[in-house]
C-alpha cells in the first residue's frame, strides 16, 4: 500500500530517480512571517528556522529574543521488502538537508530547471485577500464583472492549480496538479481570482479557525528526489511536500502562534507500508538554561526557563528575556488524517486518472 499522509503541525509560540549527471542544489529561499507577536524566518529546504530566527519581544522591553534556535523535519518509512526510506534535515552546524525545491511529476521525477524555478517562497497578506474579496463583492452587487487588473498581485499570482495569470507573472506554466491551497468560490477545482477564488489554508477538522483569513500565508513545495543525499545513506523515497506557514492577527491567543501545515505525497513506484513524520526542535528561550515537558494527551511539547530570571544559571547569554521569560509550546494540531491506497491493475501497475494522477482507492 502506498502511503499518502496529510499532516498538520502548529507552532504555538508563548502559549502563552532516475540518475542524472546534474543534480539540484540545496534550496536557498527564505521568507519572513511577521503578522503578529512572533517573527519567524521560514526556509524552503526542510528546515523551519535557523540561526535563532524564531523571535519574540515578549516580556523584554520590546527587544527581540529567540524562542527557537532551529528546527527541521524527518520523513521515514519502510517498503514491502522492509527497506528503510528516510529523508531528513540536520542542524545548522552541518547545514544538511535531503530536500530540494519544486514538485514531482506523476512518475516522481523532476529536473534542475524545475528545481531552479521553484526555489522560492510565495507570500500573500491578509490585507491583499480582504481587498480582493471586497472588490469582488462590490462587483457582484453592481452586477458587473470584476476588473481582473485590480486584483492584488499576491492574490492574482498565487501558485494554485489552473491559475491563468501565473505564467504571465513567472514566465513558466504551472503543472496541472494540486499546489497551493485556495478557497474555490465557483467549485471548479481551478484557481481563478477573477471568479472570486482567493488564497486560503485548508483545515481538515471543524475548527473555528477555519473561517478566519490569516494575516499572512507562505507556500512552497519541496521533494527529496533530485539531489544527493546529505544527511545519511541514500534511502530517500520520492516524497513531495507542500508547506503552508501562516499566522493570524485576531487580538487573542492566536496572536502568539505560528502555524505550519505539511501535505505529504509519496510519488515513488514502490509502495510504502508505513510512514513516519518527525519534527526535531532545538529550543532556545533567550539563554541556554531551558527545561522541557510533554503533554501526551494534548500532543504538545513545551519549553520553559529553569527560573523566573532568564540567565540566572547561564553565563554565556548575549540575548535574554530577563524576568518572567515566556514558554514555547509545539502542538500537533491535526494528526495524520488518513492513509490511502492507490489502485493497481491486474498487472500490478498504478491506475492513473484523466489528469495523470494516481487513482486513490479505498481509505484504510
Amino acid at each position: 500500500m502506498e502511503i499518502r499522509n496529510v499532516i498538520s503541525c502548529i507552532f504555538i509560540a508563548f502559549f502563552i530517480v532516475p540518475g542524472f549527471s546534474q543534480k539540484c542544489i540545496t534550496p536557498s529561499a527564505n521568507a519572513l512571517i511577521h503578522a503578529n507577536n512572533v517573527k519567524a524566518n521560514i526556509r524552503n529546504d526542510g528546515h523551519l528556522f535557523s540561526n535563532q530566527q524564531f523571535l519574540t519581544s515578549f516580556n523584554n522591553n520590546n527587544k527581540e529574543v529567540s524562542g527557537i534556535s532551529q528546527a527541521g523535519i524527518w520523513i521515514g518509512g519502510a517498503d514491502r521488502a522492509g527497506n528503510t526510506k528516510l529523508s531528513a534535515t540536520m542542524g545548522a552546524e552541518q547545514g544538511k538537508s535531503d530536500f530540494f525545491a519544486g514538485p514531482l511529476d506523476t512518475h516522481g521525477v523532476t529536473d534542475t530547471v524545475t528545481c531552479n524555478k521553484w526555489d522560492r517562497i510565495f507570500t500573500v497578506t491578509g490585507d491583499s485577500i480582504r481587498a480582493h474579496l471586497e472588490a469582488y463583492k462590490k462587483a457582484k452587487e453592481n452586477g458587473s464583472p470584476l476588473d481582473c487588473n485590480s486584483i492584488p498581485s499576491e492574490v492574482k499570482n498565487w501558485p494554485a492549480r489552473g491559475n491563468p495569470f501565473f505564467e504571465e507573472f513567472t514566465g513558466w506554466k504551472l503543472p496541472d496538479t494540486n499546489l497551493a491551497s485556495f478557497y474555490d468560490a465557483d467549485e471548479d477545482n481551478l484557481y481563478n481570482p477573477c471568479m472570486g477564488d482567493y488564497p486560503q489554508v485548508q483545515f481538515f477538522s471543524q475548527s473555528s479557525t477555519c473561517a478566519l483569513i490569516p494575516e499572512q500565508i507562505t507556500y512552497f513545495v519541496i521533494n527529496d528526489v533530485f539531489g544527493g543525499a546529505q544527511t545519511l545513506a541514500d534511502h530517500r523515497h520520492a516524497n513531495q511536500v507542500h508547506v503552508h506557514t501562516f499566522a493570524y492577527l485576531n487580538h487573542d491567543a492566536l496572536d502568539d502562534m505560528v502555524f505550519t501545515q505539511y501535505r505529504l505525497t509519496n510519488k515513488a513506484l514502490e509502495d510504502l507500508t508505513s510512514t513516519y513524520f518527525g519534527l526535531w526542535v532545538d529550543p532556545l528561550l533567550g539563554c541556554p538554561d531551558d527545561n522541557f515537558g510533554y503533554l501526551p494527551d494534548e500532543n504538545t511539547l513545551y519549553f520553559y526557563n529553569k527560573s523566573a530570571i532568564d540567565g540566572e544559571f547561564s553565563t554565556n547569554c548575549p540575548s535574554r528575556f530577563y524576568s518572567l521569560p515566556p514558554m514555547v509550546s509545539i502542538n500537533l494540531f491535526e494528526k495524520p488524517l488518513v492513509s490511502k491506497g492507490f489502485l493497481r491493475n491486474n498487472n500490478g501497475e498504478f491506475v492513473y486518472d484523466s489528469l495523470g494522477a494516481k487513482d486513490i482507492g479505498k481509505s484504510n
